[in-house]
Order: C-alpha cells, then sequence, then structure tokens
C-alpha cells in the first residue's frame, strides 16, 4: 500500500515520494512563509500573511487582503505561489499596480523586498 500526499492546489492523491502533483503539475513542496508589510510616510505599519497558493488583494471584503483605499480596485491584484517562486499579476484594476515603480502588465515574479504600489498603498515583499 502506497503512502498518499494532498495536493494543496487540485486536491488530487498522489505518491509520498511525488515532487509534483500529477494532475496538475504544481510543486507539492509547502509554501514559503512570506508576507506584505504597508508602509509609506503616511501610513501606519501593518502587516499581511500571505500563506496560501493564492492571495487576492483588493478593496472588497472578500478578498484574502483588504485594503481600505478609494483607489484600489474591488479584486485589485493577485499574488501566487508556483514554481517555487512568487508572482503578482494585476487584476484589470483601475489604477494597474505597480511593482519597484514599474506598473506591470503581465504576471511579474516576486523577491524579497520589491515594493508594490494597489492604490494609494506602498506594500513591501518579505521572506519569513
Amino acid at each position: 500500500m502506497h503512502v498518499m500526499s494532498r495536493c494543496r492546489s487540485c486536491g488530487h492523491a498522489n505518491r509520498e515520494e511525488s515532487t509534483f502533483c500529477t494532475r496538475c503539475g504544481i510543486r507539492l513542496a509547502e509554501i514559503p512563509a512570506a508576507g506584505l508589510i504597508r508602509c509609506g510616510v503616511l501610513a501606519q505599519e501593518e502587516a499581511f500573511e500571505v500563506s496560501q497558493r493564492t492571495t487576492l488583494v483588493g478593496r472588497d471584503k472578500s478578498n484574502d487582503i483588504v485594503l481600505d483605499d478609494e483607489h484600489a480596485s474591488s479584486r485589485h491584484a493577485l499574488i501566487s505561489f508556483a514554481g517555487d517562486v512568487f508572482w503578482i499579476e494585476d487584476l484589470n484594476s483601475r489604477n494597474g499596480t505597480f511593482v519597484n515603480g514599474e506598473q506591470i502588465r503581465e504576471r511579474r515574479i516576486l523577491h524579497e523586498g520589491y515594493l508594490i504600489k494597489i492604490g494609494n498603498a506602498i506594500l513591501k515583499f518579505v521572506l519569513r
């Protein structure tokens, strides 16, 4: 009898020795501890956890990270973990998503210390 390991992304049962899910291809390793720290001159420092395979960011209360900012869209950006790296993508927001001062047009890899601007919020990406 084989011991099975469930994929955190699609729920498929894989053999314990598997490195990748045989259904969706996602790496079966644990998601590294990461977060966003809200910073800026006028902002009160606030920390948000990024602990899921996908993390929605925006103004709407249904998001994983809620920004109380009228310049952020309801569903503004998506942070995901795939292929051993974190990614960020804009979800067709009204004011765009910026990484290190550059507006992103497609999915972008996030590295430790990168600054993300969503609406008026400046968020620093950190690995813990």
